[in-house]
């Protein structure tokens, strides 16, 4: 009986561990709309909602960025911590999320309808 209890415990203790590491923190958030007639629309997120729908995205390659998604001048820029790492996002209103840092850029994409009402393009958020 002991045992079990262990493996439970071990099972617990690696979950946690686990989330923490695809955890999200927001770090800064600053909107930038550019004067853009097209980003009166936008019905962004606020800094918390952002932070949840950025564990909801998942990554796609560059070629599936620029095939499926639209790219609007509506962003939320700033820091965030993503997998235990710094980088510098930008979440556009066309359905994705530019992780940059250094040279390197990841692309994060959210195809779940439930999140659509924050983006400008919902029908074609993820359509190649």
């Amino acid at each position: 009986m002991k045992k079990i209890y262990t493996l439970i415990a071990l099972f617990i203790f690696f979950q946690t561990i686990m989330k923490a590491q695809n955890a999200v923190k927001i770090l800064s958030y600053e909107i930038d709309t550019a004067a853009n007639h097209n980003c009166y629309d936008w019905n962004y997120p606020n800094r918390d909602t952002l932070q949840i729908l950025i564990t909801k995205m998942f990554p796609i390659s560059e070629e599936e960025h620029h095939g499926g998604f639209s790219n609007y001048s509506c962003d939320i820029s700033g820091y965030l911590i993503y997998n235990r790492r710094r980088y510098y996002y930008e979440f556009n209103a066309g359905g994705f999320v530019m992780l940059i840092k250094h040279h390197d850029i990841y692309y994060l994409a959210c195809k779940n309808k439930e999140y659509f009402k924050y983006f400008l393009a919902t029908e074609d958020v993820g359509n190649e």
